[in-house]
């Protein structure tokens, strides 16, 4: 609940770099643009945030709409096309899930096909695929499960795939992750640990 900590000697010390907008408490996601140190990105409770010298300037390129509490359930995700850095998705409770293909100047939702009756939850972009994009969102009502929707052509448009019959604890251990070698193996968590091997098509 500061900002984000920097390191520059591998985790030996970590220095500030903000953002303190006092407009958000915490961060949950920060990734570095790969072709580019300096640029770095970050999603709060509030929005997403773009600084361009490591730290020393930001800027709020997307603000979520509502209240958002600093709170589990309105805890963001971000993910970035890990080919073209300019191509971000970012989710969240209030926001739904939108996508900017311009570094983060304009944002289009692109949930129109998810259920709206599921809360916005996690994503997963595969590195090996760049048009292969993953997301999780648990049920609203009773808690006890989750669907999933998976995305061929780098998040513009998105289909449902697996519903996942776990037990539902929060948002805060919600995961999903993308073999490295793998697009159509995912691991999924949350109150229990799940793996597909189909792009999510089926999972065990």
């Amino acid at each position: 609940r500061r900002g984000l900590m920097y390191s520059t000697d591998a985790g030996r010390h970590f220095d500030l770099i903000g953002p303190s907008d006092g407009v958000s408490t915490s961060f949950y996601r920060a990734i570095f643009n790969p072709n580019d140190p300096n640029i770095i990105y970050t999603a709060s409770e509030k929005g997403v945030y773009l600084t361009k010298d490591r730290g020393a300037t930001w800027t709020l390129i997307l603000a979520f709409p509502g209240n958002n509490p600093d709170s589990f359930d309105d805890m963001p995700d971000l993910v970035i096309r890990p080919d073209n850095p300019s191509i971000l998705i970012a989710a969240q409770i209030n926001l739904g899930v939108s996508r900017t293909a311009d570094g983060g100047t304009t944002w289009t939702r692109v949930d129109q096909a998810m259920d709206p009756a599921t809360q916005t939850g996690v994503l997963a972009w595969s590195p090996s695929d760049p048009n292969t994009v993953y997301c999780e969102r648990n049920i609203v009502a009773g808690g006890q499960h989750m669907v999933t929707y998976a995305s061929s052509d780098a998040g513009v448009t998105w289909s449902q795939a697996a519903n996942l019959a776990f037990y539902h604890q929060d948002r805060y251990d919600m995961a999903l992750a993308v073999d490295p070698t793998n697009p159509a193996r995912v691991v999924l968590a949350n109150g229990y640990l799940g793996v597909s091997t189909d792009g999510l098509k089926t999972y065990g």
